[in-house]
C-alpha cells in the first residue's frame, strides 16, 4: 500500500487516481470551455459528443435522485427566483436539507 505521506503529496499535485476520472475531468473542462466560448450549452448540432456527455450526466443525476426516492420519504420543496430548497424526512426521521441554485452558464467557475 502507498504510504499516506506519499498519497498526500500526490493529492497536492492533483494526481488522477483512475483513467476514468481523468477522462471525466477532461470532458468537464471541454464542456466548461465550450460554454465559456459560445455562451450557451452544446446542442446535438453544434457539439454532438459533448451534448451526449452532458445528457449522460443529467441521466446519472436523475438515476441517483430516483434511487433516493425509493425510500419512504416526505419531501418539501420551496422555490424562489434564485434558489430551490428541498427538505426531506426519511422514514427513520432523519432530516436532510439541500439548497440549489439553478445551473446556468453564468454560474460555472471558469478556469
Amino acid at each position: 500500500k502507498l504510504p499516506q505521506d506519499r498519497q498526500d503529496k500526490l493529492h497536492r499535485l492533483n494526481f488522477c487516481w483512475s483513467e476514468l476520472d481523468a477522462r471525466w475531468d477532461e470532458k468537464l473542462h471541454e464542456f466548461n470551455d465550450y460554454v465559456r466560448i459560445h455562451g450557451r450549452w452544446p446542442t446535438t448540432r453544434t457539439a454532438p459528443t459533448l451534448y451526449s456527455w452532458m445528457r449522460t450526466q443529467r441521466m446519472l443525476l436523475q438515476r441517483v435522485d430516483n434511487d433516493h426516492n425509493q425510500n419512504p420519504t416526505t419531501t418539501t420543496t420551496t422555490k424562489t427566483a434564485t434558489t430551490t430548497t428541498t427538505t426531506t424526512v426519511v422514514a427513520d426521521n432523519k432530516t436532510t436539507t439541500s439548497t440549489r441554485s439553478p445551473l446556468t452558464p453564468e454560474r460555472i467557475q471558469w478556469r
